[in-house]
């Protein structure tokens, strides 16, 4: 009996060892994706909102039928695929907030079904299996599940092309998980599970292990470096970053020339304690102020961000710090109405300086743009989530920017909350001084 106790606890050791050795190695390919995400995500989106915003200026002023709209549509797409492909490193790299609803999986899955039809295409065999009672509802943002079983479906597609009898299939039903059974991370409980299945080439152990690494894929890879020579080689890496962010994990069990089964695993819901109160009926505050205020923009992004604003009637000023906007609007209050605050460009300060601002002017509207708004901090930035703040994400456009203003300035409904002038909670530490701006 000691011997086989001694045993058993030199086997769990070791399983424990092997288990933390996992999790930092994949805490270091996250934290390396994410540094990256950081120092090229800011610059590069700026580049491209340079690109698209003055070709969105040039298509404004250009006749309809002259062939300069054609070369600006050119231009205007492959910058959307730059603008995608650092969105798409984002994902993978920061946790960035998003609106979850309380929705059922296999509703989901069984409305696109002639939309994952179209994707895999006709020449494949593909099947829907829905248990529509035992799988019950989760949390989820709608979106971001469809991309993540979208990723799923193309890495699919491509292990059966080639295949005369290719077969995919999406399965949807409720399983209960026991501690320790799927996976360490995950609690026991109720979960629906999802799996994609295909009869393709199957993965090894060792690309088992490497397929949700960014940058990693078996399409056209370097032979010592495992990284797509085309290609993002982002599609199941963005997935597991997706489906993380849910509290859910995703497995893949594979064998070479059987083909591969991904398994995503999302907690159930119970549906008497979801009393969030998802959407607010508040609204916002008619405004007849027309100018804005851009406080934090850099000095290669303020003179696009004015030529636009001015394209859309609307007057602007650019201001350096917290101390200058409030004496701007304290002086000139019936003049500016919204102030666009580069959370890039004011870093960590962003929230205190947006909290500030709503706190001392009841009337104020603010515009935040950023790289990635979600992921610097969603706990912080979460309380900037009312009906007085619209978020835009760089790179900007004519449009994203007048849909925001819109929003802002055009509703004909008086916000209740405004009386006091806070809509926010302060932080527990005060203001801020206008000095730390």
């Amino acid at each position: 009996i000691r011997l086989l106790v001694s045993m058993a606890n030199e086997m769990a050791t070791a399983m424990l060892a092997g288990r933390f050795e996992n999790k930092m190695s994949e805490a270091l390919r996250m934290r390396m994706a994410g540094l990256l995400a950081s120092g090229v995500a800011h610059n590069f989106n700026n580049l491209l909102q340079a690109i698209l915003g003055q070709v969105a200026l040039i298509e404004m002023q250009t006749p309809k039928g002259s062939p300069i709209l054609d070369s600006s549509q050119t231009i205007t797409e492959a910058a959307k695929r730059g603008a995608a492909l650092v969105s798409q490193l984002l994902n993978v790299a920061t946790n960035r907030s998003s609106s979850k609803v309380q929705s059922s999986m296999a509703d989901l899955v069984s409305g696109s079904r002639e939309l994952y039809q179209s994707l895999v295409g006709k020449r494949v065999r593909f099947n829907v299996d829905v248990e529509n009672e035992g799988s019950g509802d989760v949390l989820i943002d709608p979106p971001q599940l469809q991309q993540v079983i979208t990723n799923i479906l193309v890495n699919a597609k491509e292990a059966v092309e080639g295949s005369a009898e290719g077969r995919v299939s999406i399965s949807v039903h409720g399983v209960k998980i026991r501690a320790g059974e799927v996976h360490p991370d995950i609690s026991p409980g109720s979960y629906t599970r999802i799996d994609v299945s295909d009869n393709g080439v199957g993965m090894t152990a060792e690309q088992q292990a490497r397929c949700f690494e960014p940058f990693f894929t078996t399409k056209n890879a370097d032979q010592g470096t495992g990284v797509g020579l085309s290609g993002s080689g982002l599609g199941l890496s963005a997935a597991y970053s997706i489906i993380r962010q849910h509290d859910g994990v995703i497995t893949v069990h594979s064998t070479p020339g059987f083909g591969s089964t991904f398994s995503v695993y999302l907690p159930m819901v119970d549906n008497q304690s979801n009393s969030d109160d998802i959407g607010s009926t508040l609204r916002n505050q008619k405004r007849d102020a027309r100018g804005v205020l851009l406080l934090g923009m850099e000095s290669g992004v303020q003179p696009f961000v004015s030529s636009v604003l001015e394209s859309l009637g609307y007057a602007s000023r650019g201001v350096f710090d917290l101390r200058q906007v409030t004496d701007t609007l304290s002086k000139e209050r019936e003049r500016w109405g919204v102030v666009m605050v580069d959370t890039d460009g004011l870093g960590s300060q962003a929230v205190g300086v947006c909290t500030q601002l709503l706190s001392n002017f009841s009337d104020i509207r603010i515009v935040c743009v950023g790289s990635s708004l979600g992921g610097r901090g969603s706990a912080s930035m979460d309380r900037l989530r009312v009906p007085r703040v619209q978020f835009v994400e760089k790179p900007l456009s004519v449009w994203s920017v007048e849909a925001a203003l819109h929003k802002l300035l055009q509703s004909d409904s008086h916000d209740p909350s405004d009386g006091s002038g806070s809509m926010v909670e302060t932080s527990s530490s005060g203001s801020i001084p206008a000095e730390a701006v």
